[in-house]
């Protein structure tokens, strides 16, 4: 029984503080991370706040009015090496009379999940679960393929499960899957051209269709979010030009749906390498 997943009276902010504490089986109460509303589908139990960004900022009061609606006091923050780390407002939140936890990831994820273990009382899994994402980790960078030199194309679909709204994105040059991925792998990300110089810094351009997408001609083309959004997009462009078959990533049905990877979800970067391993090996 005391392994099973528990949920305790916290709040978190900061995508890897849920990330890390819900591989030892530790989930909160409410939390604000940088990625709503997606992050709904995975936490439905948890409150979510607005965006980690807005309650650090014009929206924090919104952090103290659900900490009483909750009637909690323990609120963890994600402390990271760029300037908006969750761990600034730790003074702050103290001096209010709040009890405040720092998960510290300037070192590494493996410290972190033990980290995390000491503050909730799982010691023990946490020191197993921080031995298998290393050995995971060490797995997947062995299996990832060097110097493949294919041209990939990132898109993301994203839906509202209470909107009807939904948005294709690509990923632009420098993104998460670019870092951690594509330039590893020996693999060129070919997103700039498909959002015509409007990246923003943002990793990630809204597109309104795939126009231009022949003159890209990707090797392959990836999938992430709710990929029936890229999907229809693939298909209406296919039924407004089918000579857009014949690009590379169509043609040699290199099409695939791949897991996101993201510095925000840490723990599951290895599983994720490993099956973009293979679809980049393919």
């Amino acid at each position: 029984m005391k392994n099973m997943p528990i949920m305790v009276n916290s709040i978190f902010i900061g995508d890897k503080v849920v990330d890390v504490c819900s591989a030892i089986g530790i989930y909160c109460k409410a939390m604000s991370t940088g990625a709503v509303p997606m992050i709904e589908t995975r936490y439905p139990f948890s409150k979510q706040m607005e965006c980690t960004l807005c309650i650090m900022g014009q929206k924090r009061k919104l952090l103290y009015s659900t900490a009483k609606r909750l009637e909690t006091k323990h609120i963890v923050l994600e402390k990271s090496g760029d300037s908006n780390s969750p761990s600034q407002m730790s003074q702050e939140l103290r001096e209010l009379g709040y009890t405040v936890d720092i998960l510290d990831f300037t070192q590494s994820v493996s410290a972190a999940i033990l980290q995390a273990g000491e503050i909730f009382g799982r010691k023990k899994i946490a020191l197993e679960r921080a031995d298998t994402y290393e050995k995971e980790m060490t797995k997947a960078q062995d299996a990832m393929p060097k110097s493949l030199g294919k041209k990939v194309l990132v898109l993301m679909g994203l839906s509202h499960r209470k909107a009807s709204d939904t948005y294709l994105l690509v990923e632009n040059s420098e993104g998460d899957i670019d870092n951690l991925i594509l330039r590893p792998a020996g693999c060129i990300s070919s997103g700039d051209d498909l959002a015509k110089g409007d990246i923003r810094g943002m990793g990630f351009t809204v597109i309104n269709t795939l126009e231009g997408l022949e003159s890209v001609a990707p090797d392959v083309i990836a999938l992430l979010g709710d990929t029936f959004v890229p999907q229809m997009a693939i298909r209406r462009l296919l039924v407004s030009n089918p000579a857009a078959s014949h690009i590379p990533a169509i043609a040699n049905q290199a099409v695939f749906s791949l897991p996101h990877c993201s510095p925000g979800a840490p723990v599951s970067i290895p599983e994720s390498m490993q099956r973009w391993a293979e679809a980049l090996g393919s």
